[in-house]
């Protein structure tokens, strides 16, 4: 389980686990794959069932990552769809040696901790959230690293240190509001500079950077 902030490597290091797995010969492929609560959840009696049995034998020997899993489960439980998707995977996923499995459920945390306490009580023997990984919000260091390799790689621009330091403090306020996007907060603003950059021409991104 991973317990997730937007843009921070989830999807990233979900590979890198699945590489490793496969390494030591735990999973088959080590393939990542990645499902919405969506992908799971049928619209008649039965379907949702057939839907994630299909999808499990389909990720065999793969990393199946299941992002905003909570949207598996209803408050109160009343939605009966959404309920045999958890029965299924409680039922087919097992976590017993060969296997040739990996799921990994991605949400917030409080969303997460409300699912596994009232769903099917085997969801949280399977998926403990005390062994779930926490990713946190980028740091200022973090958010510098980003700003110039994608500034360079997406832009080919070479931002001086007073540059990148503006733009870290952009995101070190844009950090106080709720859901900070982290990488994709970077990728916006330098997508908004990169615009203004644009209409203002012959201005460089250095003093755009320097303006915000």
């Amino acid at each position: 389980m991973m317990c997730k902030l937007d843009n921070t490597g989830k999807t990233t290091v979900a590979a890198i686990y699945g590489g490793i797995l496969h390494d030591l010969g735990i999973l088959s492929k080590g393939d990542i794959v990645v499902k919405n609560p969506s992908d799971f959840i049928g619209s008649v009696l039965g379907e949702s069932e057939k839907k994630t049995s299909a999808i499990l034998e389909a990720t065999v020997g793969c990393v199946l990552v299941i992002d905003e899993a909570y949207g598996l489960h209803s408050k109160g439980g009343g939605d009966v769809y959404k309920a045999a998707v958890i029965d299924t995977l409680v039922a087919k996923v097992q976590g017993v040696p060969g296997d040739d499995r990996c799921v990994l459920l991605l949400g917030y945390k409080p969303e997460m901790e409300e699912m596994l306490r009232t769903a099917n009580p085997g969801l949280a023997r399977r998926f403990q959230l005390q062994s779930a990984w926490q990713f946190d919000d980028f740091s200022k260091d973090d958010l510098f690293c980003i700003m110039q390799s994608a500034a360079s790689s997406n832009y080919g621009w070479n931002l001086s240190f007073d540059a990148l330091r503006a733009g870290v403090k952009v995101l070190e306020r844009e950090k106080r509001r709720p859901n900070f996007g982290n990488a994709g907060a970077v990728n916006n603003l330098l997508a908004e500079v990169g615009m203004e950059k644009k209409l203002l021409s012959p201005f460089d991104a250095d003093m755009a950077y320097l303006r915000l």
